[in-house]
């Protein structure tokens, strides 16, 4: 028959028996191919979780991606941020370079050096020569020795100022250089430097033709200026110069300004270099008045007066003494330099001789400027004063404190308590003087010895008493 015609159709042929009961009949239904089975629903579930799987797995690149780029740029701004504040240090720092090299360029503008000189030690001299320039200048009218005090006054009138007072005083002296200690009235006054040294040399004050007034500061707030300076005296013309002026002749003169050099250890620097010719201007001496060791006195100079070629006048009054010429007025217009001594003390050994016969005026006992604290440089004068006393265990002292009358008469009269008291403080302390032998008392500036009206009278106004009890 043909494939697929039933079985029970018409003209087919009848199934054939089993051989054997055995056997089991097989039904054509039997063997026919089963079914596909249904698809079930969990197919589906898989290919929807496995499509969240790639989504999460691309969120979680996605965010690993972002987190790593986030890192990214926050290191990056950090970085950026660090290095802006290492910039912005560095500008700082740069500017501040630049600030102090545009100080450093003005300064040096300032005190740019006309000229360099080699920092050397003063010249020897022969000693003969040395010793008697020494010998002849300790007998000088005003001896030239160890001790001897130049002071000069600064105040300011449109202010009302209180004088201010500076000291050159002299030191050791040796055959080759004099030490100078110089020191201006105002410990720990923020204006004003306490106090300096130069070193001035023997050869110089015989033969040299160049000055320099200043003086380097021990507190660093001035420096810069040399401790010695060959060729340059400070208060004192040379002896050559003064002969050349004795007799008439124009002097030879460099007044000039000295600098140390940073950048060098073996020169300093000269500028403001102003040289002349200084001539005599009156044939005969002019007075200067002066007080010396507390007596005003006139004293005869020399005046003399040079022109320079860069438009400066240089003027002096040289006191008429060959063994010891000392610049009593100096003054540089154009570089605004003016000196004038007022006041000249060097230990002389007379109060004693003074408190025999009553009182003894103190001009070598010093103190800071508007205050009661005294200076080291009274040591010589509280000294002597104790060996009087020591010499006459009888005596008995009031000490008194006398001003000017700047400042008002309440003030002065606490300053001038102030002061005598200090003195017999120091007796008392440092020179073992019985406190019972000692008073003090202040008048301020009601017992004046001259006019306030004048620099000079008012540092004769400023002293202190001794007086026998």
């Amino acid at each position: 028959m043909a494939c697929g015609t039933p079985l029970d159709a018409p003209g087919a042929e009848p199934a054939s028996t089993p051989s054997s009961p055995a056997e089991p009949v097989v039904s054509v239904a039997a063997t026919a191919p089963a079914a596909a089975p249904p698809v079930k629903s969990g197919g589906g579930c898989l290919k929807i979780v496995a499509i969240l799987l790639c989504i999460f797995a691309v969120l979680v690149i996605a965010v690993i991606g972002g987190l790593y780029y986030l890192g990214h740029r926050v290191a990056q701004n950090l970085e950026g941020q660090t290095d802006k504040a290492e910039k912005g240090s560095l500008a700082q720092k740069v500017k501040d370079l630049r600030s102090a090299a545009q100080t450093a360029k003005g300064l040096a503008g300032t005190l740019a050096p006309e000229r360099t000189v080699n920092a050397e030690p003063c010249p020897a001299v022969q000693p003969s020569h040395s010793q008697g320039y020494r010998k002849t200048a300790a007998s000088a009218s005003i001896p030239f020795k160890p001790g001897l005090a130049l002071i000069s006054i600064w105040t300011n009138p449109e202010k009302n100022a209180h004088d201010l007072e500076s000291m050159d005083r002299i030191g050791k002296i040796d055959d080759n250089s004099v030490e100078v200690q110089l020191s201006t009235m105002a410990s720990g006054h923020p204006e004003f430097p306490s106090s300096g040294s130069r070193t001035l040399c023997v050869n110089d004050l015989l033969n040299g033709r160049q000055y320099e007034t200043a003086w380097g500061d021990e507190s660093g707030k001035l420096g810069g200026i040399p401790a010695t300076i060959p060729g340059a005296t400070m208060f004192s013309m040379s002896q050559a110069v003064f002969q050349d002026l004795k007799a008439g002749r124009p002097a030879g003169f460099e007044y000039y300004e000295a600098h140390e050099i940073a950048w060098s250890t073996n020169q300093y620097g000269i500028s403001h270099d102003f040289t002349t010719q200084l001539q005599r201007v009156e044939p005969d001496d002019v007075p200067v008045s002066v007080i010396v060791n507390g007596e005003p006195k006139d004293l005869p100079t020399i005046h003399v007066r040079g022109a320079t070629k860069d438009g400066d006048t240089m003027e002096a009054n040289i006191l008429d003494d060959a063994a010891n010429p000392l610049t009593l007025h100096f003054a540089s217009i154009k570089s605004k330099t003016y000196i004038t001594y007022v006041k000249i003390n060097w230990p002389e050994q007379k109060i004693e001789k003074e408190l025999a016969q009553g009182c003894a005026a103190l001009y070598g006992v010093y103190f800071d400027f508007d205050s009661a604290r005294l200076r080291p440089e009274s040591a010589p004068q509280l000294k002597e004063i104790a060996g009087a006393l020591q010499h006459h265990p009888e005596w008995k002292i009031r000490i008194e404190g006398h001003t000017d009358n700047i400042g008002g008469d309440a003030y002065n009269l606490t300053l001038s308590q102030e002061r005598a008291a200090a003195v017999g403080s120091a007796l008392a302390s440092g020179y073992g003087i019985r406190r019972d032998r000692l008073s003090s008392e202040g008048f301020g500036a009601g017992r004046p010895k001259a006019t306030n009206d004048t620099v000079e009278g008012r540092a004769l106004n400023r002293r202190v008493e001794l007086c026998r009890q």
